[in-house]
C-alpha cells in the first residue's frame, strides 16, 4: 500500500485513535468501580499517548541507525489522540445533558 499517498499518516492516526480510545474506555469501565476523578483519564488517555508518540519519534531519530523520527508522524499520532478526546467530550456532554434532564423530570 506504499503507492497510496498519505497512508502512513492515516495509519499513525488510526493506531493512536484506537490506543487512546481503549484507554478512555478502560477508564470509564473502571470508574464505575473506583469512582476515579476525570483528570485521571485526561492524564492516562490523553497526555500519556501524546508523550509516548513524541518519545517514539525522538527515539527513532536519535537512537536508531535505520529509522528516523518525523514531525508529521508525531502530528498524525497527536491527531488520533485529539480526535478520540473530542469524541469522548461530545459523548460525555451528551450523557451529562441526558442525566440532567432525567433529574429534572424526577422532581
Amino acid at each position: 500500500m506504499d503507492h497510496v499517498p498519505g497512508i502512513d499518516k492515516l495509519v499513525h492516526t488510526a493506531m493512536y485513535f484506537v490506543m487512546a480510545g481503549l484507554l478512555w474506555w478502560e477508564f470509564f469501565r473502571g470508574k464505575k468501580k473506583t469512582g476515579a476523578p476525570m483528570w485521571h483519564a485526561w492524564v492516562g488517555a490523553f497526555l500519556c499517548p501524546l508523550i509516548y508518540g513524541g518519545m517514539v519519534e525522538l527515539l527513532q531519530e536519535y537512537c536508531t541507525s535505520h529509522r528516523g523520527g518525523e514531525w508529521l508522524d508525531f502530528a498524525a499520532n497527536s491527531a488520533g489522540v485529539i480526535l478520540v478526546a473530542i469524541v469522548v467530550k461530545i459523548i460525555t456532554a451528551h450523557n451529562n445533558c441526558q442525566s440532567s434532564k432525567q433529574l429534572g423530570q424526577g422532581k
